[in-house]
């Protein structure tokens, strides 16, 4: 099946904004002395918990005073980076979606009403105003714009972010969810520690 012209249109301006997104949060974010900082201090503090785990030997069932200023060490670093790479990921998320909205705008108004696509099933019917949403008609095997430009959005920026690789790395972003996950389920343990529940 050949691709419509408006589809190609809606690809190029997806890949478009992708790159100018991408160009902008390096401008705004990811150049500045401040990431740049936040990225050694981060390499750092990794190297620092890796020797404090290796000096430790793991996890030990009695815990001594050194075990215990080592654990708290951690959990520091742990908290302050994390705090840190939520103020700049609060920045390219807010950026991106503002970016995206734009895109979206502009968009609708070349290609609304048009048939991108077609879809080899008809959606259930809780999808079907995205995928239908502004066409004409009853057959709900036609691709919207919106649905294609989710896709086709979604796609490009993740695979031209990571071929790029302007921001955090992958392994960064991997390691502040697991700290997030870790601080999260501490909370929960010391808020049934306080309440009295198991």
């Amino acid at each position: 099946m050949a691709l419509p012209i408006q589809l190609l249109k809606l690809m190029g301006l997806s890949l478009l904004s992708a790159i100018v997104l991408e160009l902008l949060q390096w401008l705004i974010v990811f150049r500045k002395p401040a990431f740049r900082q936040f990225k050694d201090r981060l390499a750092f503090n990794l190297r620092k918990l890796e020797s404090i785990r290796g000096g430790a030997g793991g996890k030990l069932a009695s815990k001594t005073p050194k075990e215990r200023k080592q654990e708290r060490l951690e959990n520091t670093l742990k908290m302050e980076t994390s705090r840190q790479f939520q103020s700049f990921s609060l920045w390219t998320k807010g950026l991106s979606a503002v970016g995206m909205f734009m895109t979206y705008r502009i968009a609708s108004k070349w290609l609304d009403g048009q048939v991108m696509a077609k879809l080899p099933f008809e959606p259930q019917w809780f999808f079907r105003k995205v995928t239908h949403k502004g066409l004409p008609g009853s057959d709900f095997t036609d691709a919207s714009m919106t649905i294609m430009f989710t896709i086709c959005t979604a796609c490009i920026k993740a695979n031209l972010g990571q071929a790029l690789q302007l921001g955090p790395n992958r392994a960064m972003q991997k390691m502040m969810m697991v700290n997030q996950k870790q601080m999260w389920n501490s909370s929960q343990n010391s808020a049934k520690a306080v309440l009295g529940t198991s």
